[in-house]
């Protein structure tokens, strides 16, 4: 019996275009997982009244998640415009760790 490949699920799009609002009702459902690591709910959770201040912390704190999900193997989903090219670092080391990388 093989394990099934862990899922890696990226929610793109520009911004405003209801990237978190698709992902809050719709990402569950479609990538059987809830992990959804999202830069600016990162942030808000660093700083509720101001999360702006928080950016580049949050940024920091949703790569080292992100590494550590891929070095996990666990299914997880990110939203992102794909802009910079962390994001195509990021789906080189989940292909090479075996996930099926999907797009939205």
């Amino acid at each position: 019996m093989t394990t099934p490949k862990p899922q890696f699920w990226i929610v793109a799009g520009p911004n405003g275009v209801g990237k978190t609002t698709y992902a809050f009702r719709h990402i569950k459902a479609v990538s059987g997982s809830t992990r959804f690591v999202n830069l600016d709910e990162i942030a808000r959770g660093l700083s509720p009244l101001d999360p702006s201040m928080e950016q580049q912390r949050a940024g920091r704190v949703a790569l080292e998640l992100t590494r550590s999900l891929i070095a996990e193997r666990r299914s997880f989903s990110i939203e992102t415009t794909l802009s910079g090219k962390t994001h195509l670092r990021t789906i080189a080391a989940a292909r090479e760790a075996g996930f099926a990388v999907n797009l939205l």
